[in-house]
């Protein structure tokens, strides 16, 4: 996983991945912000909005690892 992330910033260099990052951190942000609206809904919405979360976490856990590799 290391070599593959480390290709990938090589690739499109740090400076683009960072506007990348920023996006990513952004989604994050209004998934959390999308929970917190709709915590009052039933629990079929309550486990979607937990799945985004926890797929935006993920997509900022591998651009941090990223940085944090190169």
């Amino acid at each position: 996983m290391k070599d593959d992330l480390l290709k990938i910033i090589n690739k499109y260099r740090v400076m683009p991945q960072l506007k990348y990052f920023q996006s990513e951190v952004f989604e994050l942000n209004e998934a959390i912000i999308c929970e917190e609206i709709s915590e009052h809904n039933d629990e079929v919405n309550n486990y979607k909005s937990i799945k985004d979360i926890a797929e935006e976490i993920a997509d900022v856990m591998v651009m941090l690892k990223q940085f944090q590799y190169y």
